[in-house]
């Protein structure tokens, strides 16, 4: 079955493609694939019997990112018509145009005879674009709470003249977030003031102690809102000063660090300032509530596992609630 992407990719590959092929119907006519004078894909939706008879192109109200929308009399078939038509601004957004355009194509022929209205085009892409902005928001939410939690480690409890930028391997995916000498650190951060404390566990091997070494667990309760009582771009000032990052390599490596986080100078007014309600540190050993590779049956069908564990009834794992000095050189 030929996908929509591959539709306009063999527009792409045909001088006529400014002609169009059709896509989808629905009540208020047809849709139809076409390549701009520019070479970008251009979705063009007939919206017939809606009483639109502007002599010009004419901006929709909806405001998608990276798209533009608007209104505009063309020759569909034999007849005059108006529709609506979506481009991508740049190539950078092709991928997230060919699904919406999916969508549409699947969506549209659902709206019932009385609904053959822009507005009810533009219900369906604003709909659409809602439920991707939820989605992305609380991916970024884990990513920016994460980061934070990594960085008031650095902040707070690690010894800054005892520590190497190579040994924050949290955004590089390292065994733990701190990899010291002696002993690592892994970063577990609650984004809730209240309820039990749990952390997700992102593989059997996060709580795995390396030989020779001890494991410590050092837990945040924080909330990221604009009223916060601390300033996340202030935070990230004070330890880009570190020692550890003064140096062009430390300084790309916080750099690429903060980046891949989705962290940048002008946060969402919503991570913008963080509440920091409780810290813990607690030392894994072997009797700690955990999943090991030994006690999980040799079975390749397994994989990807995750698990939480409530550190609110870990109390005897907890070392201390007192940020100090972790010498992670020692």
């Amino acid at each position: 079955m030929t996908t929509v992407q591959e539709i306009w990719q063999e527009l792409f590959d045909q001088d006529n493609a400014a002609a169009g092929r059709p896509i989808g119907r629905w009540r208020g006519g047809i849709l139809v694939a076409s390549v701009s004078a520019a070479n970008t894909p251009e979705l063009v939706i007939q919206v017939a019997g809606w009483d639109f008879d502007s002599p010009r192109a004419v901006q929709s109200q909806l405001r998608l990112n990276g798209f533009d929308i608007w209104y505009q009399i063309l020759q569909v078939g034999h007849n005059q018509s108006p529709c609506m038509v979506l481009k991508p601004r740049s190539a950078d957004v092709n991928e997230m145009f060919f699904a919406l355009a999916s969508h549409l194509v699947t969506a549209l022929p659902e709206v019932d005879t009385a609904s053959v209205t822009a507005d009810a085009v533009e219900a369906i892409i604003q709909e659409w674009a809602n439920f991707w902005k939820r989605l992305r928001e609380g991916a970024d939410r884990k990513k920016i709470l994460g980061l934070l939690g990594e960085l008031l480690a650095m902040d707070r409890w690690i010894d800054k003249g005892e520590f190497e930028f190579s040994q924050w391997q949290g955004p590089k995916g390292g065994p733990h977030d701190f990899c010291g000498h002696s002993f690592d650190i892994e970063v577990k951060v609650a984004g809730s003031r209240t309820g039990p404390l749990k952390h997700e566990i992102s593989s059997i091997h996060q709580l795995e102690i390396q030989e020779g070494k001890r494991l410590f667990v050092l837990s945040f309760r924080l909330g990221l809102s604009k009223t916060g009582a601390y300033s996340f771009n202030e935070l990230v000032a004070r330890v880009s000063q570190f020692d550890a990052f003064s140096s062009a390599d430390g300084a790309t490596w916080l750099n690429e660090a903060l980046r891949d986080a989705g962290y940048g100078s002008e946060l969402d007014a919503e991570f913008s300032r963080y509440d920091l309600w409780e810290e813990c540190l607690y030392e894994v050993r072997d009797d700690f509530p955990r999943l090991v590779r030994d006690v999980l049956p040799s079975d390749s069908r397994l994989f990807d596992i995750k698990y939480s564990v409530n550190f609110g009834g870990c109390n005897e794992f907890v070392v201390t609630s007192e940020p100090s000095g972790l010498a992670l050189l020692s």
